[in-house]
């Protein structure tokens, strides 16, 4: 059997992205009563709170930043609306990444499954020279990563398919 492979039509974008270090944040003591910067029942990074008042801040510990070359798509708000089943808020930004490329780059594990996770943040995108292209107003949070190109590769797809919110609460976990 002769296994196709798809490539990005347009890989001239970079995805500038940010891992949240889950150890690190979990790590920190906030002030007040919480002892940890991870809410375990939210499963999200907690929220800095002075004199009573929310500040906003959360208390997340990022990794070193990483450029994944991309194809960035713009999915239709049908399709965005029908992904979640309800009413979140979304972007209609969707990166599209390839398995190769994120092979090469350690960000597959030993199953072969992208090892980007919901609540890791694209900052913006930059081209192949380090120019940003697009600097959304608000850090796209990744929510749900996809295989796309069925039936190409070797694994039997050739893509990840990866959607964005400007919620940095993982959606599935409220």
């Amino acid at each position: 059997m002769i296994r196709m492979s798809t490539p990005l039509i347009d890989a001239w974008s970079m995805a500038v992205v940010y891992r949240l270090d889950q150890a690190a944040t979990w790590a920190n003591d906030p002030p007040g009563s919480a002892t940890t910067g991870f809410d375990p029942i939210f499963k999200e990074p907690r929220v800095s709170y002075e004199g009573g008042y929310r500040r906003g801040d959360t208390l997340r510990y990022d990794a070193a930043p990483i450029k994944i070359p991309c194809q960035l798509e713009f999915a239709s708000w049908q399709q965005l609306n029908m992904t979640f089943g309800g009413d979140k808020r979304v972007t209609r930004n969707m990166f599209v990444f390839h398995r190769k490329t994120l092979a090469k780059m350690g960000l597959l594990d030993a199953n072969m499954t992208c090892t980007l996770k919901p609540m890791d943040k694209i900052v913006r995108v930059e081209d192949i020279k380090g120019r940003t292209v697009l600097q959304p107003d608000k850090d796209l949070f990744i929510y749900e990563i996809r295989p796309g190109s069925a039936g190409f590769g070797s694994t039997g797809y050739d893509l990840e398919l990866v959607y964005t919110t400007h919620d940095p609460v993982d959606p599935r976990s409220g």
